[in-house]
């Protein structure tokens, strides 16, 4: 009888602790998110759902999916990030992560639209990679030299697509990581960018193309969106603000422009993009009112999804500027 009471009294505190920590409270919330998709999927065993922190600064649900495989398929398990999964709130088929304060009225700033930007003689787009060395699975190992497994192939699959439709575009390879370390590489990479819009003050569109690292537990996830049987790596577009206190009062023109694209990425590619995500970090947006930076697919991918990805983005942004 002491023991039921000394074991009754245990299971109290410790649910008193558990209550006020928040930890019964996730545990009860990510149980009724297992039951509704139970009751959605009518499987006792629904889609896996992991819950974690990305390199972004934000919650993520990462919905494991199958989908009709190529022989060009990553070995990764599949996620399905974008926008159209089922989990995010959306309007006007866009759905944005607000990392920062401010507020954002998607229908409003839609509704507003953003200028166009004025296209002259000489180049008018600027491809380059802060974090130059970042690569797909393909290249064997998650930052590489190797230009066509990596974000620079990317670049210039876009450069191709972008001198396709007339725009003359410079494609900034330099690494701007020091030595493998990933410090100071905004500012490196901004100095870069500065010296080619001196050089080329006609520039308007100024694109920082990454690769998105999505993991949890030790495993890697590889977004992919398939459309009509072709692969292809889901991106992100995001846009910078000075919450962080860094100068960008263009924040809002930079937003309306990016919610222009992802609007247009919903129309030409649906399931393409993943939210478009609003950051507390500036991320060198604000050196034109064109100026995002975009993350296009995962270390999981491979480099064929995510070309074919950097080229449907390309095709999106021409279709909105024309």
């Amino acid at each position: 009888m002491k023991k039921r009471m000394f074991l009754l009294l245990c299971a109290v505190l410790l649910g008193s602790v558990g209550w006020q920590s928040g930890w019964v409270v996730t545990a009860l919330q990510n149980m009724g998110r297992w039951a509704a998709l139970c009751a959605v999927s009518r499987s006792p065993f629904p889609m896996k759902t992991v819950w974690l922190e990305t390199g972004q600064g934000y919650e993520e649900g990462l919905f494991v999916t199958p989908v009709s495989t190529e022989s060009e398929s990553s070995s990764a398990p599949v996620v399905n990030l974008s926008i159209n999964n089922g989990k995010y709130a959306v309007t006007n088929n866009i759905a944005v992560k607000n990392g920062t304060s401010k507020s954002v009225d998607v229908s409003t700033l839609l509704k507003e639209g953003f200028q166009k930007p004025k296209i002259s003689d000489g180049p008018a787009v600027l491809i380059y990679h802060t974090h130059t060395t970042e690569s797909y699975i393909d290249a064997g190992k998650e930052y590489s030299t190797d230009t066509e497994r990596g974000v620079v192939g990317v670049g210039k699959a876009m450069k191709e697509v972008f001198e396709s439709h007339g725009l003359k575009t410079v494609h900034l390879t330099d690494n701007f990581i020091d030595g493998g370390s990933f410090k100071k590489a905004y500012t490196r990479s901004l100095d870069g960018v500065q010296a080619v819009l001196k050089q080329y003050p006609s520039i308007r569109l100024v694109l920082d193309i990454h690769r998105d690292s999505i993991t949890e537990g030790g495993t890697e996830y590889c977004p992919l969106t398939v459309l009509d049987g072709k692969e292809y790596a889901q991106i992100m577009v995001i846009s910078g603000t000075n919450e962080l206190g860094l100068s960008h009062s263009g924040w809002r023109d930079n937003l309306k422009y990016a919610l222009a694209l992802v609007e247009r990425l919903q129309q030409d590619y649906p399931g393409l993009s993943r939210p478009l995500n609003l950051n507390a970090n500036r991320y060198n947006t604000h050196t034109t009112p064109y100026a995002l930076l975009i993350e296009v697919g995962g270390g999981a991918n491979t480099s064929s999804q995510a070309k074919r990805s950097g080229r449907a983005v390309a095709e999106s942004i021409c279709n909105i500027i024309s």
